[in-house]
């Protein structure tokens, strides 16, 4: 048999594999859509595999530090390949607005040696960040108590912002050090997905599979909430949350090892994760400041602070650790 024929035999019986998998998954789906059309308000039981029910038992995901150090060593790779865009012009702007978010002291020095752009551009960044109606004069009382003025976010706002952070934490950690081993112990209905949405259900088997007997709904109905939904899963989109609400986190905290792990993530990386994120986000922004002013002087640089921090426009601000630290506690809340 000559080789081409060899190869082709080989691509029909991977195409054949591939329309079983789909087949048997079909009926799984259909019998979830129809549960939908028929308009039932409670779900009948599905036959979910006993195997995914119990996919958590015989593993467990260490969160010591010994073990997400990886997680934080690229961490700190992002962090210093960011900071290597060196902000020259602001450099006092940059120190002094990092300050504020990291709700440090700030001294006279650290007003003293900015430049009159650089006060007039701090100024026009507060107004925006903290809703000031007005802020004429710098001094280091009005900047150490600027977060008893400000509006905080919205309860719904905050619980969103933490839980995304802390699951998606979680989800790496598990990619790296668990997926591994409970890969192949995921049916075979899933066998078709592509690899990404493979540890989605190896994740969400491994912290809820044990719950879904006792709350009679599918494993999506505990998946993070999420913008886009992979096309194969078009039909199914109906059991993905749309939003992270507290009827959605009382119901994945059913699930203990999830609410101990979630828990120990806020208490011990959270806020070393968040203090990353505001160094990062605050060069990225300051170095935006000082291209346009390199390229247009400080004609173009009001320009294009008049367009991303004016009156109209929605550009979403850098959190601050005073934000950070009540978000994570309304969370907490609602978690105990």
């Amino acid at each position: 048999m000559s080789e081409k024929r060899i190869k082709k035999e080989k691509l029909l019986c991977k195409k054949c594999k591939i329309m079983i998998l789909k087949k048997s998954n079909k009926k799984y789906r259909n019998q979830i859509n129809s549960e939908f059309q028929k308009g039932s308000t409670k779900i009948e039981k599905l036959k979910e595999p006993k195997i995914l029910e119990e996919i958590g038992k015989d593993f467990n995901l260490d969160l010591s530090s010994e073990n997400v150090n990886e997680y934080f060593k690229n961490l700190e790779v992002i962090d210093s390949q960011i900071s290597k865009n060196r902000i020259t012009f602001f450099k006092n702007l940059k120190l002094i607005i990092l300050k504020i978010l990291r709700c440090n002291q700030i001294q006279e020095d650290d007003i003293h040696v900015l430049t009159k752009l650089e006060k007039s551009l701090l100024i026009i960044f507060l107004k925006k960040k903290y809703s000031l109606k007005s802020l004429d004069i710098l001094t280091p009382e009005a900047l150490n108590s600027i977060h008893n003025h400000s509006k905080f976010k919205r309860f719904e706002e905050n619980i969103k912002f933490v839980f995304l952070k802390g699951i998606r934490f979680l989800e790496k950690i598990f990619h790296r050090k668990l997926y591994s081993s409970i890969r192949h112990h995921l049916p075979s209905q899933y066998q078709h997905l592509d690899e990404h949405q493979k540890i989605e259900y190896a994740f969400y088997g491994y912290y809820f599979g044990h719950l879904l007997e006792e709350v009679n709904l599918p494993i999506e109905s505990f998946f993070r909430p999420r913008y886009f939904i992979p096309k194969n899963q078009k039909n199914n989109q109906r059991l993905f949350p749309k939003t992270v609400s507290k009827v959605y986190i009382n119901l994945v905290k059913l699930s203990s090892v999830f609410k101990n792990d979630f828990l120990f993530y806020l208490k011990n990386y959270y806020q070393g994760e968040m203090k990353s994120m505001i160094l990062n986000r605050t060069i990225q922004m300051i170095s935006e400041w000082e291209m346009n002013y390199f390229e247009g002087g400080e004609d173009k640089l009001m320009k294009y602070m008049s367009s991303k921090l004016g009156r109209k426009s929605k550009s979403k601000m850098i959190w601050s650790i005073a934000e950070i630290k009540i978000a994570s506690d309304e969370l907490i809340e609602i978690l105990k």
